[in-house]
Protein backbone atom coordinates (compact mmCIF):
# COMPACT_ATOMS: atom_id res chain seq x y z
CA UNK A 1 0.00 0.00 0.00
CA UNK A 2 3.03 2.27 -0.10
CA UNK A 3 2.35 3.12 -3.71
CA UNK A 4 2.75 6.68 -4.87
CA UNK A 5 0.39 7.67 -7.58
CA UNK A 6 1.71 9.99 -10.20
CA UNK A 7 -0.44 12.93 -11.10
CA UNK A 8 -1.68 12.96 -14.61
CA UNK A 9 -0.84 15.91 -16.82
CA UNK A 10 -4.39 17.26 -16.49
CA UNK A 11 -4.25 17.07 -12.68
CA UNK A 12 -0.96 18.97 -12.61
CA UNK A 13 -2.33 21.71 -14.87
CA UNK A 14 -5.46 22.01 -12.75
CA UNK A 15 -3.35 22.16 -9.60
CA UNK A 16 -1.12 24.86 -11.09
CA UNK A 17 -4.19 26.84 -12.13
CA UNK A 18 -5.61 26.68 -8.60
CA UNK A 19 -2.27 27.77 -7.12
CA UNK A 20 -2.06 30.62 -9.64
CA UNK A 21 -5.52 31.88 -8.69
CA UNK A 22 -4.65 31.53 -5.00
CA UNK A 23 -1.47 33.54 -5.50
CA UNK A 24 -3.45 36.27 -7.33
CA UNK A 25 -5.91 36.45 -4.43
CA UNK A 26 -3.09 36.70 -1.89
CA UNK A 27 -1.43 39.45 -3.94
CA UNK A 28 -4.69 41.41 -4.09
CA UNK A 29 -5.19 40.93 -0.34
CA UNK A 30 -1.68 42.17 0.42
CA UNK A 31 -2.34 45.30 -1.69
CA UNK A 32 -5.52 46.00 0.29
CA UNK A 33 -3.68 45.49 3.59
CA UNK A 34 -0.96 47.92 2.45
CA UNK A 35 -3.61 50.54 1.64
CA UNK A 36 -5.22 50.03 5.05
CA UNK A 37 -1.83 50.45 6.73
CA UNK A 38 -1.39 53.77 4.92
CA UNK A 39 -4.78 54.95 6.18
CA UNK A 40 -3.99 53.79 9.72
CA UNK A 41 -0.71 55.68 9.76
CA UNK A 42 -2.21 58.93 8.48
CA UNK A 43 -2.84 61.22 11.47
CA UNK A 44 -6.05 63.21 11.81
CA UNK A 45 -5.23 66.92 11.52
CA UNK A 46 -5.43 68.94 14.73
CA UNK A 47 -7.79 71.45 13.09
CA UNK A 48 -10.43 68.70 12.67
CA UNK A 49 -10.21 67.87 16.36
CA UNK A 50 -10.53 71.53 17.34
CA UNK A 51 -13.46 72.01 14.99
CA UNK A 52 -15.26 69.03 16.51
CA UNK A 53 -14.68 70.32 20.06
CA UNK A 54 -15.99 73.77 19.15
CA UNK A 55 -19.05 72.33 17.44
CA UNK A 56 -19.89 70.11 20.43
CA UNK A 57 -19.48 73.06 22.78
CA UNK A 58 -21.74 75.28 20.67
CA UNK A 59 -24.29 72.48 20.38
CA UNK A 60 -24.27 71.88 24.15
CA UNK A 61 -24.71 75.61 24.89
CA UNK A 62 -27.64 76.03 22.49
CA UNK A 63 -29.34 72.72 23.31
CA UNK A 64 -31.28 73.98 26.37
CA UNK A 65 -32.84 76.79 24.33
CA UNK A 66 -34.15 74.34 21.76
CA UNK A 67 -35.67 72.12 24.46
CA UNK A 68 -37.67 74.79 26.30
CA UNK A 69 -40.95 73.95 24.55
CA UNK A 70 -40.34 70.19 24.50
CA UNK A 71 -39.58 69.41 28.18
CA UNK A 72 -40.15 70.70 31.70
CA UNK A 73 -37.66 73.10 33.25
CA UNK A 74 -36.51 70.43 35.71
CA UNK A 75 -35.85 67.87 33.00
CA UNK A 76 -33.86 70.12 30.64
CA UNK A 77 -30.63 70.25 32.73
CA UNK A 78 -30.63 66.47 33.12
CA UNK A 79 -31.13 65.89 29.39
CA UNK A 80 -28.51 68.47 28.41
CA UNK A 81 -26.01 66.98 30.87
CA UNK A 82 -26.59 63.46 29.56
CA UNK A 83 -26.39 64.41 25.89
CA UNK A 84 -23.30 66.57 26.43
CA UNK A 85 -21.59 63.81 28.40
CA UNK A 86 -22.21 61.32 25.58
CA UNK A 87 -20.86 63.74 22.96
CA UNK A 88 -17.71 64.72 24.85
CA UNK A 89 -17.01 61.15 26.02
CA UNK A 90 -17.27 59.92 22.43
CA UNK A 91 -14.91 62.68 21.33
CA UNK A 92 -12.38 61.73 24.01
CA UNK A 93 -12.57 58.06 23.02
CA UNK A 94 -11.88 59.17 19.44
CA UNK A 95 -8.74 60.99 20.61
CA UNK A 96 -7.53 57.90 22.46
CA UNK A 97 -8.21 55.65 19.46
CA UNK A 98 -6.42 58.11 17.18
CA UNK A 99 -3.15 57.58 19.05
CA UNK A 100 -3.31 54.12 20.64
CA UNK A 101 0.29 54.27 21.87
CA UNK A 102 0.26 57.95 22.85
CA UNK A 103 -0.65 59.62 26.13
CA UNK A 104 -4.34 58.72 26.22
CA UNK A 105 -6.35 57.62 29.24
CA UNK A 106 -3.62 55.26 30.45
CA UNK A 107 -2.00 55.50 33.84
CA UNK A 108 0.92 57.91 33.89
CA UNK A 109 2.66 56.24 36.85
CA UNK A 110 4.44 53.70 34.65
CA UNK A 111 8.20 53.62 35.00
CA UNK A 112 10.02 54.36 31.73
CA UNK A 113 12.30 51.66 30.38
CA UNK A 114 15.89 52.90 30.48
CA UNK A 115 19.26 51.22 29.86
CA UNK A 116 19.76 50.37 33.53
CA UNK A 117 16.46 48.47 33.70
CA UNK A 118 17.20 46.63 30.46
CA UNK A 119 20.60 45.62 31.85
CA UNK A 120 18.99 44.47 35.10
CA UNK A 121 16.54 42.22 33.22
CA UNK A 122 19.33 40.90 31.01
CA UNK A 123 21.49 40.09 34.05
CA UNK A 124 18.55 38.34 35.70
CA UNK A 125 18.13 35.96 32.75
CA UNK A 126 21.87 35.48 32.22
CA UNK A 127 22.06 32.56 34.66
CA UNK A 128 25.52 31.26 33.83
CA UNK A 129 27.23 34.65 33.35
CA UNK A 130 28.16 33.92 29.74
CA UNK A 131 26.72 37.18 28.42
CA UNK A 132 23.92 35.52 26.50
CA UNK A 133 20.44 34.62 27.54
Amino acid sequence: RGEVKEMSRGDREASLEVWGRLEDCITALSRVVAECEQLKCTPIPLSYSRHTSRFFTLFSVTLPFSMVNAATLWLIPLMVTGISWVLFATEEIGHVIEEPFGQGLEDSDQVPLDDARVREVFDFFDMDGSGSI
